[in-house]
């Protein structure tokens, strides 16, 4: 299965592992840009963080121009494969009473997210159990450009938890609620876009505020998700930026205020290759950026952790006494983390804007200076738990601010 996974990976995704190797060297994430574009669609050199993206495909060239959602939904249900939907970025989409919208196989969605500093169209929910927005319905998709709002992005919502431990006091005097229980499971989770299908692509988006994860890659999922911009997808137990069952190639994308920026169930056939990323000073403020389960966590009795992982050249902010990336268990086959810088910061930031925007630091951590520290004096920051093998650390250098 997972040699399947990676033939249709390298036809689906060969001209963007090509464009990438001619940066193998790097560490980190260079000089904040690939292939020609700034990484999470965001202009990091600019003060205010606009969003700015170069278009490979032609916004003038629609076949479906929409500024409704009933315009959405009528040309979902007429699009031919290989045709563009764009949505008005002047037009605001609220999908929460007819998700989950299913998308056609071929179906291009575009906004405008990054051309002469627009945020895109803007498409969300508020309705807590949104799970999800958007499910594909066939391979070849395309999610370009949107800005995918969620209903909730706190790591607890204390306004309805506090409705539900009402509620259970009324109901139930004198017994003692199950605390973390409710704040994880007490209000319903919610997912952005779950992809069941082969060759889907979701690129530079601003993908947030999903409670259970941004990006959700079924068992039959193969994704690319590339120059997206993904915060604020949380809940205590529970967040994740990109959720992996299937296989994904995660490229060129900027996470923070995610429980995991990445994170993999760890069942057999399942991988994820992330490079390029990065993952701003809130991305550890519950747990590590880059996770992959292992049998222990399934409760299979298995040490299975996926069949391989690859993470490199990514550049991590990690807090004090936090891990990097945790591997829990054993992947079928050799697995990779390879010329990741992290940079190790103050337990106490908290800093919404990101260290990352201000442009004095910026030259320092953009470098590709090599101090580095022997992979042995990492293990608090890589770690592989539940079992040894198949995995091969290197040249993952340190930094401390």
């Amino acid at each position: 299965m997972y040699w399947l996974k990676q033939i249709l990976l390298a036809l689906c995704l060969n001209a963007c592992f090509v464009a990438c190797s001619a940066q193998s060297d790097t560490i980190g994430i260079g000089n904040g840009r690939l292939d020609g574009n700034f990484i999470g669609g965001i202009n990091l050199y600019s003060e205010d963080r606009l969003p700015e993206y170069q278009y490979r495909l032609s916004l003038k060239k629609a076949d479906h121009y929409v500024n409704s959602v009933g315009q959405f939904l009528k040309s979902l249900s007429i699009v031919k494969p290989g045709e563009i939907i764009y949505l008005n970025p002047d037009s605001t989409y609220n999908l929460a009473y007819v998700a989950p919208v299913k998308l056609p196989q071929g179906v291009i969605i575009i906004s405008n997210r990054g051309e002469n500093g627009s945020d895109g169209a803007l498409i969300f929910s508020n309705k807590y159990d949104t799970n999800p927005l958007f499910e594909t319905d066939g391979d070849d998709i395309k999610i370009i450009g949107l800005r995918i709002k969620g209903p909730d992005g706190n790591v607890v919502n204390e306004v309805e938890v506090e409705k539900i431990l009402g509620r259970f006091r009324k109901n139930n005097p004198g017994k003692k609620p199950n605390l973390n229980s409710i704040q994880t499971y007490g209000i319903s989770n919610s997912q952005g876009i779950r992809i069941n299908h082969k060759n889907v692509v979701v690129e530079n988006c601003e993908i947030f505020n999903w409670s259970h994860a941004g990006i959700y890659v079924g068992n039959n999922g193969l994704a690319t998700i590339k120059y997206n911009y993904v915060h604020h997808n949380q809940r205590k137990g529970l967040g994740y930026g990109v959720m992996v069952e299937g296989y994904a190639y995660i490229k060129a994308n900027i996470f923070d205020y995610n429980r995991h920026a990445i994170a993999g169930s760890g069942i057999p056939g399942s991988g994820y290759m992330a490079e390029y990323n990065i993952a701003l000073e809130n991305s550890t403020n519950q747990g590590h950026i880059f996770d992959m389960h292992g049998g222990t966590d399934r409760k299979d009795g298995t040490n299975i952790a996926g069949d391989a992982i690859t993470i490199k050249n990514n550049l991590l902010y990690v807090k004090e006494n936090r891990a990097a990336i945790k591997i829990r268990g054993v992947s079928s086959s050799n697995s990779v983390i390879s010329k990741n810088k992290i940079v190790i910061i103050d337990s106490q930031q908290d800093n919404d804007s990101g260290r990352i925007a201000q442009r004095g630091s910026l030259s320092t951590i953009l470098s590709d200076s090599k101090r580095g520290i022997d992979s042995a004096d990492l293990t608090s920051l890589i770690m592989q738990v539940n079992g040894q093998g198949n995995l091969n650390v290197s040249e993952n250098y340190l930094e401390q601010q």
